[in-house]
Order: structure tokens, then C-alpha cells, then sequence
């Protein structure tokens, strides 16, 4: 499968059914104390050639033949994708009202389909979602000067700190289990579950059960 093509059902996957593998890491450097945006590759111009050749190959794809030459001026590029916290920044800009960062058929499509935002990304209040472990800035913590200060701090104390809170690498929720001491049933152990209400996007719902094998359901029935 072409790697767009998988990268792209990957994002209509509603974000509630998306799980981090065990050992996944993102492809930019997050643990490395370089910012990823300094990353940036010069191309020389050269001639570049596309498709496959059949005398050489057994297979290609009918879109693929036949081989094409074709001369490429210098350019530069970043070496890695942008990330989702920089597109952010495009959004939080304005990109999606400003015309002028749009071919006139791609403007027509935002105008009439009232596009906002990347379709994978989902909004929760002041928060936005973009899979299980990704979350961007702007989230509940951006009201209190106190905790902004003390990010502020950590980032210029540590270079590395300032890599991982941009990466923002957060592992994803998995159904935990909680005790609690209540006043009249006395030791509960449940388990922690979270729901997605697939027809209202960002709403989820958190339900404890009692844990199996525990006498919880019997304190709770009480």
C-alpha cells in the first residue's frame, strides 16, 4: 500500500479508536535536544527520474511507466513532515480565513464546506485532539500564568525538556484500575473506563465497573 494512501486512512479513523502501538516513537527526533524545524535540507538541481523501468523491474504500477527524465532546479526542504503543533500555529493564525494561502478552487471548498481545521483533528473546549497521544498546546493548563512560568523556566533550564513538551508525546489512555474509600461501602476496587459518543465528537463518557474477581459489586449493591 503507498504510504500517502495508508497515512491518509489512518487520519478518518475516528480519534477514540486510534492506539499507540507498545514501543511506537514518533519519526522526528523528539528525544533529541535539537528543534525538529532546524532540520532543513538543501537539494542541488540535478536531473531527476521518475517511474520504473520495465527492462529493469518485473512490476510496476500502470501509473508508473514509462521512465521520464526531467531536470529539477535547487530547492530546499525541511527533512522531516510538518508536525501537527506547527500546523497549529497555522490555524491558531488565521490560515484557514486568509484566502490568500489558497489556490481559488481550494478556497471555494473551505467557503462552501465551512472547513475549519485538518478533518482528523477533533476539538474538545480549548483543546484539540488529534489522536490518542498527540494533544497540542492550548490546553486547560493555559489560563494559569502560574504553570506557564514554571514550562518557561524548565524550557530555558533544559533543551531537552523544551524538545519533549513540543513533541508532546503523551501515551494513550488504557482502562486502569482505582480504589476508593467510600464513607459507607467501604474499599471499592473499579475499573476506569472512557467512552467515545461516536455521534458527538470530543464527548466521552467515563464509567467505573467493579473490578472482576473483587467483592466491590457486592459493597456497591450494598
Amino acid at each position: 500500500m503507498h504510504q500517502e494512501t495508508l497515512g491518509y486512512i489512518w487520519h478518518q479513523v475516528p480519534y477514540s479508536s486510534k492506539r499507540k502501538p507498545a514501543g511506537y516513537r514518533t519519526e522526528t527526533p523528539t528525544s533529541s535536544e535539537a528543534d525538529v524545524s532546524a532540520f532543513h535540507a538543501h537539494i542541488s538541481a540535478g536531473i531527476a527520474t521518475l517511474g520504473t523501468d520495465l527492462r529493469e523491474s518485473a512490476f510496476a504500477w500502470d501509473n508508473e511507466a514509462p521512465v521520464q527524465k526531467v531536470h529539477v532546479n535547487a530547492f530546499g526542504i525541511d527533512a522531516y513532515k510538518v508536525t501537527n503543533g506547527h500546523f497549529m500555529e497555522f490555524v491558531r493564525a488565521g490560515g484557514y480565513q486568509a484566502p490568500q494561502w489558497w489556490r481559488p478552487e481550494d478556497w471555494a471548498w473551505i467557503e462552501s464546506a465551512s472547513v475549519a481545521h485538518p478533518a482528523f483533528w477533533e476539538r474538545e473546549g480549548d483543546r484539540w485532539f488529534w489522536d490518542e497521544y498527540h494533544r497540542p498546546g492550548n490546553d486547560t493548563w493555559t489560563d494559569d500564568a502560574r504553570i506557564d512560568a514554571l514550562v518557561d523556566r524548565l524550557r530555558a533550564a533544559s533543551l531537552r525538556f523544551a524538545s519533549l513538551w513540543d513533541a508532546k508525546d503523551v501515551s494513550p489512555f488504557v482502562t486502569t484500575r482505582r480504589v476508593f474509600d467510600h464513607p459507607t461501602a467501604g474499599r471499592l476496587e473499579l475499573d476506569h473506563h472512557r467512552l467515545a459518543v461516536l455521534d458527538q465528537p470530543g464527548l466521552q463518557l467515563v464509567v467505573y465497573t467493579a473490578a472482576p474477581g473483587s467483592d466491590s459489586i457486592d459493597r456497591l449493591r450494598g
